[in-house]
């Protein structure tokens, strides 16, 4: 069963604070960010693709959002060193952030 809110450890980082953590998740959706990804690799474009993924990363993290970090996070490493970004792990990235954004509405 994959994780997909880790409340304990997004609060720890917000000092507990609940109503911020809220605010935050309100504000994270689906920005086009997966697909800028997906297709950015396709087009052959790593180094643009390990950007926006790091962001991703980045945003996911903060959050605890925590299977979206773990599949951004293995794309970013895929990329920087030099390895396949599967099919597969693309269309894992999809499935997560869609899955993601629903355990996010189901929460706030």
């Amino acid at each position: 069963m994959r994780i997909y809110i880790n409340e304990t450890e997004a609060l720890k980082r917000l000092g507990g604070n609940k109503a911020m953590y809220l605010r935050l998740l309100g504000k994270f959706g689906d920005d086009g960010s997966c697909e800028q990804i997906i297709r950015l690799i396709k087009e052959n474009r790593m180094t643009e693709a390990q950007q926006t993924a790091h962001t991703l990363k980045g945003v996911a993290g903060n959050l605890s959002l925590t299977a979206l970090f773990d599949t951004v996070s293995a794309i970013e490493a895929a990329i920087k060193n030099g390895g396949t970004v599967t099919d597969e792990l693309l269309s894992n990235l999809s499935e997560i952030m869609s899955e993601t954004i629903r355990a996010i509405d189901e929460y706030a």
